[in-house]
Parts: C-alpha cells; structure tokens; sequence
C-alpha cells in the first residue's frame, strides 16, 4: 500500500513539474489546518503519510544529487590534476649510488674530471680533508641517522648537497654507509683469499711486490677507491694528536665496514706510499662560468694554450655529459634550464677552440720569430767565431813566418860556422902533417 501511495505522489509530482496542477503557497498555512480539520479523520492520516513519503523522497533525491555532486567534483578535480600532470614535466628518473655495484655508480655519478669515482665518496673524502681531519673520533663516532638518510636520498636523486651544512660526523657516516653497501667486496670474491694469504707472509718487501701485483688484477675503479679510502686513512691518522684515530681505531672501524679482515687492512695501512705512491686527492673544480674564470668575450678567456686546453677538456666532458642527460632524458624536469646550459656550455667550447688556435698560431709565430732570432745570433757568433779565428790563424801565420825567418837566420849562421869549422880543421890538419913531417927528417937526420 505505502509502494502504490509513493508511486501516486511521484506521478503528481511529476504533473506539477509538467505544469499540469499549480503550486500551493507554503505560507497559507491557516487555511490548510482548516481544510484539514473540515476533512475526514481518515483523510487526514492518509495526507500526513502521503506529506512523510513526500519528504523522504526529497531527502533520497537531495542525497543523490549531492552524490552526483561530489562525483562531477571528484571529475573535476581528476581533470584538473590530468592538466597539471601535462603541463608539469615529470621528474627525472632516480639513479641510484648506494647499493649498486662500484662501476654503475661510478659511471653515473663520477665527476667530468675524469677521476674514477662516485661523486658521494670522492665529495665525502674531500670534505673531510679539507675541514674535519681534526674532529675527535672522526669515523668512529656516528652521526644523526636522519641527516644521513636525507644525504643519501639526495645523492641518489643526484642533488647538489652542500655538506658544509653537516657535522663532521655526519660526512663520514655517509661514507662508511657507501662502503657497507657495496654490493660486493671492494677487493673482489675472487681475489680476497688471495689478499688474505699475502698476510701470513713475514718479508715485508714481498708482501708489498704481492700487493701490488694483486692490485693490478682489481678493476680500475676499484683500484682508485682503494687509493684514495688508503691516502686519506693516512691522514686522518696523521692527525692522531687531535682526532685520537690511531691505526688500530681505524682498522676497527673499517675492518666491519668493509668486510676486510685487520691483517689485510694493516697491510695497506702501514704500506701507503709504497702501494699508492701518485695518489692525489684533488677537488673538483667545477666547469667554467661567467663569474669565475670565464666571461663572456675571448679576453676573459684564459691566455697560455695550456690552460686553455685544460679548460676546453673540461667543458667538452661537461658538454658530453649534457648530451647524455638528454639522451637518456634525465633532466625532463626543467628543459628550458638544460637547453639554455647546453647552450652555453655549446658557446663556451666555440670560444675557447677560437681562443686555442689563436694561441697556438701566436705560439708558432713567436717560436719561429724566436728560431729565426737564435739562427740569427748563431750565424752572428759564428761569423764572430770565424773572424776570430781567422785573426788567430793570420797572427799565427806572422808568428810562423818570423820564426821561419829566425830560423833561416840561424841556419845561415850554423853553416858558416861549419864552414868556418871545416877551414879550421883543414887548418889544423895542414899543421899537424907538417909537423909529423918535420919529425921524420930530423930522425932520418940523426940516423
């Protein structure tokens, strides 16, 4: 009965709507109390249950257009939020350092210097270095784990992070943390027992031609990892009166990290120079800007072709990298900032190309002017050396010829002493023949 009332209240609100049967005015309320009361008893409960179905109708229909409200809302917003996904670029995808094998991580991160390293590490070292080398318990004492886990993030987003913001302790937790999550030993599965046996060996020059020798079977990168950790260490425990790192501490600390035992750490600790001897721990200096080294005319550029060349390498590798980001659209994000650095990366490398072989052309110039210049005075020292020895053979050719006359002068008077000699001796000669004669005649006289 209540169906078939509610149905008969539908199909007469639909009539009013039609415009079939007028509206009533809400405000005679009087003269509906009248009518009311005039009709009969039964009525009356009959309208006052047709009026109750009236309102729950309007509520059911008030709820499914504030239902059909929300859902357009709902529509809406999902539009909106569709528009804003189109007209934002998507962020650049992660690439991940920690937790990835050595050689991904450095060959995604590594620094246009060309130093093979993840920029984390090579960034945690050099920061260290440079300001924290003095902190007591440096790499033994831990930092906050919240601000190691946002450097971590913001490394493996490839953020710019500014660990001058961070405490000492910080930094060298975010390194140790690097370290531990290798995914495989720094010394390799294949070659650490081998490490391990180089230990029990007692002669100190074989242990260190045996490290050296299973250094080179290491990849490359893993080999400058080891450099740099081992210089570094060396430092900090140079720094022993302040920091309090001796040896033993810090193999304590990096035996756990690097799952390397103590004897083998010992060894690369106490041998340093002899297994590391041109390890440098140099800052990445950065690329060439308008501020600092660069401007924008050829005369800011730097003016010795060496300098130049170093600065064309850097911005060239730099160039490279942009290309590869855009390749792999790494930095879909901001494509106006990328395009406007490739840009001026593009424009910096025409300079300083320019620049370079306008300086070698000068170079040239002035080594020929300085050749020509050299053969010039060469010619004139030995033309200087000709005439002076031409003076000298001529002074000697007067000296020969003076001693040439003295000594036919001298040799006339020797032979006329000789002649003078023989007369002499012919003389004398003459005499004693005469005299040997005149001793004959006297015996002959006497007989």
């Amino acid at each position: 009965m209540a169906e078939r009332e509610e149905d008969a209240f539908e199909r007469k609100e639909s009539k009013k709507d039609k415009g079939y049967i007028a509206f009533r005015s809400d405000d005679d309320s009087v003269g509906e109390e009248e009518e009311e009361d005039s009709r009969p008893k039964g009525k009356k409960v009959k309208r006052e249950k047709s009026r109750s179905l009236a309102l729950r109708i309007k509520t059911k229909k008030q709820k499914k257009e504030k239902e059909k409200d929300k859902e357009k809302e709902k529509d809406k917003e999902k539009k909106k939020k569709k528009k804003a996904e189109n007209l934002s670029p998507p962020q650049a995808p992660r690439k991940p350092v920690f937790g990835v094998p050595l050689e991904v991580a450095t060959k995604q991160t590594r620094l246009p210097d060309g130093v093979e390293l993840p920029r984390v590490f090579r960034e945690g070292i050099v920061h260290i270095e440079e300001n924290c080398l003095e902190v007591e318990g440096i790499y033994r004492v831990s930092g906050t784990k919240s601000k190691i886990d946002f450097l971590r993030e913001s490394y493996d987003q490839g953020k710019t992070v500014d660990l001058h913001e961070y405490e000492a302790e910080a930094v060298s937790s975010l390194v140790k943390l690097y370290l531990r999550e290798l995914p495989e030993n720094i010394l390799t599965a294949a070659l650490v027992p081998k490490f391990n046996e180089i230990s029990s060996i007692k002669d100190r020059s074989e242990q260190v031609e045996k490290t050296k020798q299973l250094l080179t079977e290491l990849p490359s990168c893993n080999r400058t990892l080891l450099a740099w950790l081992f210089t570094h260490m060396s430092h900090v425990i140079e720094k022993y009166s302040s920091n309090r790192m001796n040896l033993q501490n810090i193999g304590i600390v990096l035996s756990p990290t690097m799952n390397v035992g103590h004897s083998v750490l010992f060894i690369f600790l106490n041998y340093v120079e002899e297994l590391f001897p041109d390890t440098k721990l140099t800052k990445y200096s950065g690329p060439l800007t308008t501020s600092v080294g660069m401007g924008d005319d050829e005369e800011d550029l730097p003016s010795s072709p060496n300098a130049l060349a170093s600065a064309l390498a850097k911005q060239e590798a730099i160039l490279t990298q942009l290309h590869e980001e855009l390749n792999m659209n790494t930095d879909i994000a901001q494509p106006d900032r990328q395009d406007e650095m490739l840009w001026e990366v593009q424009r910096k490398v025409t300079l300083l190309k320019r620049k370079l072989r306008h300086a070698k052309r000068h170079a040239l110039q002035s080594n020929q002017g300085e050749e020509q210049q050299k053969k010039q005075e060469h010619t004139t020292e030995t033309r200087d050396e000709e005439d002076g020895a031409i003076s000298l053979l001529e002074a000697s050719e007067a000296e020969l010829l003076l001693e040439q006359e003295e000594l036919t002068s001298i040799g006339d008077e020797l032979r006329k002493r000789l002649e003078q000699e023989k007369k002499e001796i012919e003389r004398l000669n003459v005499r004693v023949n005469s005299s040997h004669l005149y001793q004959m005649i006297q015996q002959f006289i006497i007989i």
